[in-house]
């Protein structure tokens, strides 16, 4: 089943579509399939004999040594910058763990804040204590006998207010005290926090002197990179391992596929160019039924010449000995692709006094439209089309769906549409179904559907679609008429004189 829907014109924008409907028409696709087969065996083939190495005198020697260095060390990935990290974290744990040392002798030292605090809470212990025995003495030499009703002030800082004073200073004094030494264990359990293992920051730094050594043997600045040159070092050492005579019948292969893929390569190349020089007149024929008189196809096809390179040192490039038979040079070699060495290019010419350009930059929806169904309707142009038709692969004899293959053009031009989607099935031996909004395409169908959509009461509110079959002329001359949608009698008569020209056209 050959699907044509509503983006299929736009792909033609696309080399790779391009090359694929040219392959369709030209019947190439085993050609096609087989060159792609060939291709990646000449890659596997050329990376064998690539990596089939023969070492030098002394090289299995200092791979091995190396090696052997190599294991014992057994570096993980990225494991030089984990260490790195490991030692600066190390490193700023010890700092930060003297500064609390520094902080905790600030408190609890011999000259430190505590002991300090200490001594000023003995202090004004003393203080108060003197103040005690001022006041008491004070209060026995403050009376004498038969002077019970003189009064004297008390003696400064012996009065209740200054003593209470002396006594909240002691009291903050020893406050101070608590909560320095609750600082100090505060401190000190950060420092634990902090502190590792004593031998921890030797190991790290022995592990990177072990790596810096591997480094060096191996000439590499990482651990990643020390572990590819091993990589290397070993699939080296097993490559040489292939012996001479296998070497050799290697190489033998290797010249036999390029052969091969050289050969298919001009082949396709050939049938492909064979095959655009009908695919241009056909195309062009159709595009004239399709409205477009004066308008110009055509198909190009290029390889792309890889200068400076060589199928010595690049796997994917080919050189092809009778290149210049299609306009190549036979000295030069060209990029290999899945689909050939062709490139393809779909050029067309809207107007008989246009240039020719690529589709990509000059068609508009509807030319892209009619393109498509020109390239669809192209076999069935060619005078040959009964006897070639056995080798096109391009919708011959099977069925064929277009998706509003007609979006995009007007009524005279869905005429034209029509009439060539009919010659699909009279003249290609194809069963077409077509989706269309056309009057003017629909009148030229053999069997009418009418689809439409509705919501459905018994299924939840969901829309249901519903698919009718209009079998009578009246039905049909009805149902066109609704889709001119130009007046009851008026309609009607045109109606009937698409369907008139559409039996017409084909009895």
């Amino acid at each position: 089943m050959d699907f044509n829907g509503q983006g299929a014109a736009s792909t033609l924008s696309d080399e790779n579509a391009q090359l694929e409907l040219l392959d369709e028409w030209a019947g190439t696709k085993a050609m096609r399939q087989k060159f792609e087969r060939l291709s990646t065996e000449l890659a596997v083939q050329f990376n064998k004999v690539k990596n089939a190495v023969e070492l030098l005198p002394g090289e299995r020697e200092e791979l091995e040594a190396l090696l052997e260095e190599y294991y014992a060390v057994d570096p993980e990935p990225l494991e030089d910058v984990a260490l790195k990290a490991e030692l600066r974290r190390l490193e700023s744990s010890r700092v930060a763990v003297e500064m609390c040392g520094s902080v905790i002798s600030t408190i609890a030292g011999e000259r430190g804040a505590r002991g300090l605090l200490r001594e000023a809470a003995h202090e004004v212990k003393g203080l108060i204590a003197a103040a005690e025995r001022r006041a008491e003495s004070a209060s026995s030499s403050t009376r004498t006998p038969g002077d019970e009703d003189s009064a004297s002030e008390p003696e400064p800082g012996l009065d209740e207010a200054s003593l209470q004073g002396l006594n909240d200073a002691l009291d903050l004094l020893y406050q101070a005290e608590q909560i320095s030494e609750n600082a100090e264990e505060q401190v000190g359990k950060y420092a634990e926090a902090l502190a590792s293992s004593p031998h921890r920051r030797e190991e790290a730094q022995a592990r990177l002197r072990e790596l810096d050594r591997l480094f060096k043997t191996l000439r590499v600045r990482t651990a990643d990179a020390a572990i590819e040159a091993a990589q290397a070092a070993q699939e080296r050492l097993e490559a040489a391992e292939v012996g001479e005579e296998e070497r050799e019948e290697s190489i033998a292969e290797l010249d036999r596929l390029r052969k091969a893929t050289a050969d298919c390569a001009f082949q396709l190349a050939l049938a492909r160019r064979e095959a655009a020089g009908a695919l241009r007149g056909a195309v062009t024929s159709a595009l004239t039924d399709l409205e477009m008189a004066g308008s110009r196809f055509d198909v190009t096809l290029s390889w792309t010449a890889r200068e400076g390179a060589s199928e010595d040192t690049n796997g994917n490039v080919l050189r092809v000995p009778r290149a210049s038979e299609i306009g190549e040079d036979d000295h030069l070699v060209f990029a290999v692709r899945p689909t050939g060495l062709d490139r393809a290019t779909f050029l067309l010419a809207a107007g008989q006094n246009e240039p020719l350009r690529p589709m990509a930059s000059i068609a508009s929806g509807g030319e892209k439209a009619r393109l498509m169904l020109a390239l669809k309707m192209a076999p069935v142009m060619t005078d040959d089309y009964a006897s070639s038709r056995a080798n096109r692969e391009l919708a011959s004899g099977g069925i064929s769906v277009f998706d509003e293959v007609d979006s995009g053009v007007g009524g005279r031009v869905g005429a034209r549409i029509g009439h060539a989607l009919r010659r699909l099935t009279t003249t290609g031996s194809q069963q077409v179904l077509c989706v269309t909004h056309l009057p003017q395409v629909a009148a030229c169908g053999d069997t009418h559907l009418i689809v439409s959509k509705s919501p459905d009461d018994d299924a939840d509110g969901r829309t249901t679609i519903d698919i009718r079959r209009i079998d009578s002329r009246d039905s049909r001359v009805e149902e066109i008429s609704q889709m001119l949608g130009i007046g009851d009698v008026e309609g009607r008569e045109s109606a009937n004189r698409l369907v008139d020209e559409a039996v017409a056209a084909f009895s």
